[in-house]
């Protein structure tokens, strides 16, 4: 995927231990600079000797501020903890400002993601397996959020197929 200029990054509301082993899982670079707490700084984060010896920003102020006066290995990064959905979104919004092409994939039920899905440049909606439900109020619902969540997104993937849009 490097040689043809893809990388990718894991955005987790979990924090930095949790992150890494979930990325190293993916197979994700989760060693040295491999992980960037996108928390509010004055939020105490538990950080290892690693994120300390390397002098990572914490927040999205310190990242912009460590690419103007230091280097911009943050951009380069492919795991971030201590994430929101705001944090997210300026996060793409920095990335997109530094010439990246932005995909954000993710759940089609899960709403937060609709304002990240409409940010990016190239979004896929995946449908989560649910066991059918025998309530139809329920049903009904559930695919009444696939369709709004899912709605700016380039690619949906759902079981029974994928389309694009």
């Amino acid at each position: 995927s490097e040689d043809a200029g893809i990388r990718f990054s894991y955005f987790s509301e979990t924090n930095l231990f949790a992150t890494k082993a979930f990325g190293q899982n993916m197979g994700l670079e989760s060693t040295w600079n491999s992980c960037i707490s996108l928390s509010d700084p004055a939020k105490p984060v538990e950080l290892d000797n690693f994120y300390r010896n390397a002098r990572l920003p914490v927040g999205i102020e310190a990242i912009k501020q460590h690419i103007r006066e230091v280097d911009d290995v943050p951009l380069g990064v492919s795991l971030f903890c201590d994430v929101t959905p705001t944090a997210i979104r300026q996060m793409m919004d920095l990335l997109q400002k530094n010439e990246e092409i932005v995909c954000c994939v993710g759940s089609s039920t899960t709403a937060k993601n609709l304002p990240l899905f409409t940010q990016a440049d190239i979004s896929v909606a995946i449908d989560p397996y649910v066991p059918r439900a025998s309530d139809a109020s329920f049903t009904s619902r559930y695919e009444h959020v696939k369709e709004i969540t899912s709605a700016p997104c380039s690619f949906h993937i759902s079981e029974k197929s994928s389309h694009s849009s």
